[in-house]
């Protein structure tokens, strides 16, 4: 007993942001001891840069959807936007003549839709656009005259392993209709969502984050050389290195030069590592009563 505690003590991590224009050499953004983030996205909004992100309290590891101001590398004028009685995460922001908002929600079985009004910060629900489905990491695109939901579901064996492709006509209103060859890709080194879809030229990229291992191990572009309703396909996978290392980070986004990701690191603050110790106890010995 004492050996588990002391391990489960000594392996405690949680989630910091990093930002840069180098790859291999992304700040670290401060945070508050207390807290983890993750999952950032870049919204570029009257000409200025905002972050939009995960913020997870370590104690309790329940998840809020966070919008901060970027200056200088700092985040400032952090404000929370959405939060929820489930675990809120992977705030994927879009255009679409307005601008809206899909967190992942998994816990309560939905995709939903939001309107984000970035002016007022308030987030509205407008739609449910999957419902008893377990996904996670989703994500939109709009093309060749239709929406494009691509989403991670749980597979099986209790995992999300399986990448699923739903297309719709109408964003508002319109059905989602699942892929012919849904799941698409059902490998856990390539199939979880890990940021928005990059175009480069014509061409498309869908970046992704390997969990076979474990969570959150690495970050791969992977170039889409097929989207349609017909089929689905993906070629010339390859891994990012993040500042030197290909380990520890699962999120991976980009906007006009500036790139934001985020990294896992272990926590070192004894009042929190005694916090989460006296946590653990007092769970082990309530599911013994």
């Amino acid at each position: 007993m004492i050996n588990k505690l002391f391990n489960f003590y000594s392996n405690q991590k949680t989630w910091g942001l990093l930002i840069g224009s180098d790859l291999n050499n992304l700040k670290t953004i401060k945070q508050p001891f207390w807290t983890g983030r993750a999952d950032p996205f870049i919204y570029n909004f009257e000409n200025k840069l905002f972050i939009l992100f995960e913020e997870i309290n370590i104690i309790t590891r329940k998840g809020k959807i966070c919008l901060a101001e970027l200056n200088n590398n700092r985040l400032v004028n952090k404000t929370t936007v959405l939060q929820d009685q489930i675990h809120l995460s992977f705030p994927f922001i879009f255009n679409c003549k307005y601008t809206y908002l899909i967190p992942e929600s998994h816990q309560r079985k939905t995709v939903e839709l939001y309107n984000f009004n970035m002016k007022t910060k308030n987030v509205k629900f407008v739609r449910n656009l999957l419902t008893n489905i377990e996904c996670v990491d989703s994500i939109m695109y709009y093309y060749e005259k239709k929406y494009w939901l691509i989403t991670t579901q749980k597979s099986s064996n209790d995992n999300f392993n399986d990448l699923y492709v739903y297309s719709s006509n109408d964003l508002l209103k319109g059905k989602f209709i699942p892929h012919k060859d849904n799941p698409v890709i059902v490998n856990s080194n390539t199939s979880r969502n890990a940021g928005s879809i990059i175009k480069k030229g014509n061409s498309l990229f869908r970046v992704s984050q390997d969990c076979k291992t474990e969570y959150g191990k690495s970050i791969s572009i992977n170039r889409i050389i097929s989207l349609s309703n017909q089929k689905y396909e993906e070629s010339d996978t390859r891994r990012l290195i993040i500042n030197n290392n290909q380990h520890n980070n699962h999120s991976y986004n980009e906007l006009n030069g500036l790139i934001i990701s985020d990294y896992k690191f272990k926590i070192n603050n004894p009042l929190i590592l005694v916090t989460l110790v006296i946590k653990r106890v007092l769970q082990k010995l309530c599911l013994k009563i």
